[in-house]
């Protein structure tokens, strides 16, 4: 099973992603050899991965079967706010400390936007948004971005099925900043929603319940590869 990191996330990286980058993805899914061999193609995306993986379930793609997606933020205004609040500063230092060594790479093989000194100053994560993102990409500003990417404004044209995973006890993306979610509301036919009770972000409790065959042992990962394998591809391969 191949394991992808979006763009900039490589040792050596060579450019900056977007919370909506998915053509790099298509692109693979596409492309790359190994995956070729593959009559249907399952992709499963972690918090910014699962987001991405929305987008391509919106896009299709001919021999994508089905996406899960993991804690992953849906409406980017919410999420950015949540994590530059005072009591998210040890997320945040987190977060921003991976990117702003992302960016410094980037910057010894590239020609940047900003200087990584100035990057480096950003307290916020909107602020890493203002100096990165939207000047590499040509946004107006933030909120432009976060309104253009957000796969929460997508999520009642997806064309793929996708299982959206959500925790409970999130700390980065609480349920507060998915507001109306828990409804379904305006979520096409494929989509799934489930909210889990333990783990965190991106850490899933011990045992989940799809609700699939009892035969499926009730650990997280088998659970949902049981409900990925459930789907076939557009073209009805196998």
């Amino acid at each position: 099973m191949p394991h992808l990191g979006q763009r900039g996330s490589s040792c050596d990286p060579e450019d900056l992603h977007h919370a909506g980058l998915w053509e790099d993805l298509a692109a693979v899914l596409s492309g790359d050899p190994i995956v070729a061999r593959h009559d249907r193609i399952f992709v499963v995306g972690f918090s910014m991965g699962g987001h991405v993986a929305l987008h391509l379930a919106a896009a299709g793609h001919p021999r994508l079967a089905a996406v899960a997606s993991i804690c992953s933020p849906l409406y980017l205004d919410r999420a950015v706010s949540h994590m530059d609040r005072p009591e998210s500063v040890v997320y945040r230092r987190h977060v921003l400390g991976g990117l702003k060594r992302m960016y410094r790479e980037i910057a010894r093989r590239r020609q940047v936007p900003v200087s990584p000194s100035a990057v480096d100053r950003a307290a916020t994560l909107r602020e890493w948004d203002r100096l990165t993102v939207v000047r590499r990409f040509g946004f107006r500003d933030p909120t432009a971005y976060y309104e253009a990417q957000g796969a929460g404004r997508i999520l009642g044209s997806l064309v793929t099925p996708a299982l959206l995973l959500y925790s409970r006890q999130d700390p980065m993306v609480p349920p507060a900043t998915l507001a109306g979610l828990g409804a379904h509301g305006g979520l096409s036919s494929p989509a799934r929603v489930v909210w889990m009770d333990g783990g965190g972000h991106i850490a899933l409790p011990r045992r989940l319940d799809l609700g699939l065959d009892p035969a499926v042992p009730r650990t997280p990962y088998e659970q949902i590869a049981a409900w990925l394998s459930r789907h076939q591809a557009p073209g009805g391969a196998s």
